[in-house]
């Protein structure tokens, strides 16, 4: 559970970062992929498997950003 948290933590930081720049999702989505070597599973799936995991991953990044994007405003 703590390398979750972490790791979660981790990508909100980028997100968060990446949002203040005015980054959109896709290109955050890269960011995430080019620091996070966990990701590097992404380069060998098949392409409906690629899909998938594409849209599962850029909601989250999504989710991450609208509450980024929220708090900075606040």
């Amino acid at each position: 559970m703590q390398r979750i948290r972490e790791k979660t933590l981790q990508w909100y930081k980028i997100v968060r970062d990446a949002v203040g720049e005015g980054k959109k999702e896709e290109e955050i989505l890269d960011i995430l992929r080019e620091k996070d070597i966990d990701l590097a599973y992404l380069n060998n799936l098949r392409p409906d498997y690629y899909n998938r995991e594409y849209h599962l991953l850029f909601n989250c990044v999504r989710g991450m950003a609208l509450s980024a994007d929220e708090r900075s405003s606040i």
